[in-house]
């Protein structure tokens, strides 16, 4: 008895329509199993069975078995860059900006800090060897620099030659007052030496606040020194006045002349002034072998 229409003894697919060999347990177009009785599955293909078919098996692929369903396959997805926002990315984040800080605070402070701490060492250094100057009291005229050659003895000989021409001063201020006391033969000139006294003043207060390495030299000394020198000054104009009154009236008003009444107060000063100098300065000139002076020889 045939199975089916068509060749004796063979059998069709009841799913895909395909003839199939005696004995086959599988069909070879689409791999349905095949009653062996032929019951459902026997008959002709329809038009629905045929229309969809697969490629035929060969006698290998029979005898393997049934064809494997393979699902089929998925293409990946194109990853994007996954952030790197999570706790193992935020802690990297946080790593990576804190060596980069450190890197960067490191580096500021080997270039920025150490010229800047050299620099201060090299001017506390410089300071200690050159302390700045000090500058006379009442004295238009800057102060001199001092090198580190500069000493005190080197300042004590130059102050030493100025006090020199002071002493020269104060003779011939001295002579002129004692003729103009006594209405002597000098009294037409007398005016003249005190103005030049008073003129040769204000040159040695120039010429002391020029002294290299004054400021190596007691502060309070020179500034003694330096009220001493303008005080007599202010004395010296003084006394020009006090001589012309002397010459013009006959030396009729002597030692009560109103200008020589003004020169009393500072005359006392730059005594109190001079004695003070001379008391700091004949110690420093006897260290140097240098010439030392009385109050009134200044």
């Amino acid at each position: 008895m045939a199975d089916g229409t068509g060749k004796s003894g063979t059998r069709h697919c009841h799913a895909c329509g395909r003839w199939l060999r005696p004995g086959v347990r599988f069909c070879p177009g689409c791999g349905q199993t095949v009653p062996e009785d032929g019951g459902a599955g026997a008959g002709p293909p329809t038009a629905s069975s045929l229309a969809i078919r697969e490629p035929a098996r060969t006698d290998t692929e029979l005898e393997a078995g049934p064809p494997v369903q393979r699902r089929p396959s998925r293409r990946p997805r194109p990853s994007s860059p996954r952030p790197d926002y999570g706790p193992a990315g935020g802690r990297r984040v946080i790593i990576a900006a804190g060596v980069f800080a450190t890197a960067t605070a490191i580096a500021l402070v080997f270039l920025l800090g150490h010229p800047f701490r050299h620099a201060q060492a090299a001017a506390a250094t410089a300071s200690s060897h050159n302390p700045a100057p000090t500058r006379a009291v009442g004295s238009d005229s800057p102060m001199p620099s001092t090198t580190p050659t500069d000493t005190e003895q080197q300042a004590a000989t130059g102050l030493a030659a100025l006090l020199a021409q002071s002493g020269s001063d104060r003779q011939e201020v001295n002579n002129a007052f004692n003729d103009v006391s006594q209405c002597g033969p000098g009294l037409a000139s007398d005016a003249q030496t005190f103005s030049a006294a008073a003129a040769s003043r204000h040159q040695l207060l120039q010429e002391l606040n020029q002294i290299p390495g004054l400021s190596t030299l007691p502060t309070a000394m020179i500034s003694d020194l330096t009220s001493a020198w303008q005080v007599s000054a202010t004395v010296d104009d003084d006394y020009v006045d006090w001589a012309q009154d002397q010459a013009a009236d006959g030396c009729s008003t002597g030692t009560s002349d109103p200008n020589y009444e003004a020169a009393e107060a500072p005359n006392l000063q730059a005594t109190s002034t001079k004695t003070a100098f001379v008391n700091l300065w004949n110690p420093l000139a006897q260290q140097y072998d240098l010439t030392t002076y009385a109050q009134g020889d200044i």
